[in-house]
């Protein structure tokens, strides 16, 4: 799992993220300017959490 949240996207110019040529990559601050690692990893992590424990039942 890789989270893009403020980064330079240039890298992702010379390959083919995932295999899939021409794919282009998204950070979160794209759509959501004042995003952190700070303030997005305790929602990401409430998230998956959530997920897993209703796919467990």
């Amino acid at each position: 799992l890789a989270l893009n949240v403020n980064m330079d996207l240039s890298p992702f110019l010379r390959i083919n993220p995932c295999g899939y040529a021409g794919m282009e990559m998204a950070k979160i601050t794209q759509w959501k300017e004042d995003a952190t690692t700070d303030n997005i990893a305790p929602r990401l992590l409430a998230n998956i959490l959530a997920l897993l424990i209703s796919s467990a039942k």
